[in-house]
């Protein structure tokens, strides 16, 4: 994503795209065929699920460790729990407003890269 972000053509764009798309099952000849935004919605709404898997692998590891420590209790009665969560708060803090803002500053930063592209 660092590559994309750090495009400033369009055709740079494209570039960029095409081994994300690729990696998430798009073959050559879909991609090529479809819009740049098209790819970057696709490429998107990937990411999007295998985060969503990743708090979901994260929430189920979490409560069945929970489940064991409790279960434990000839070790000590009282066992400390921590959250798994806290270790992974980057993917878990305000979800719906990183996932809008990266929306719109993709949006933003395409649309830019189309104005260039016409005044040149």
């Amino acid at each position: 994503m660092k590559v994309v972000k750090e495009t400033k053509k369009i055709i740079d764009l494209i570039y960029a795209y095409e081994p994300l798309c690729y990696y998430f099952g798009l073959v050559p000849e879909q991609f090529w065929n479809n819009k740049i935004k098209e790819n970057i919605i696709y490429v998107q709404s990937k990411m999007a699920k295998k985060l969503d898997n990743l708090r979901e692998q994260v929430n189920l590891l979490e409560v069945t460790t929970n489940k064991l420590i409790k279960a434990d209790a000839m070790s000590t009665r009282n066992p400390e729990i921590i959250n798994i969560k806290d270790f992974y708060e980057s993917i878990f803090d305000n979800n719906e407003k990183q996932q809008d803002n990266g929306a719109k500053d993709i949006e933003r930063f395409f649309n830019s890269l189309m104005k260039a592209e016409e005044d040149e």
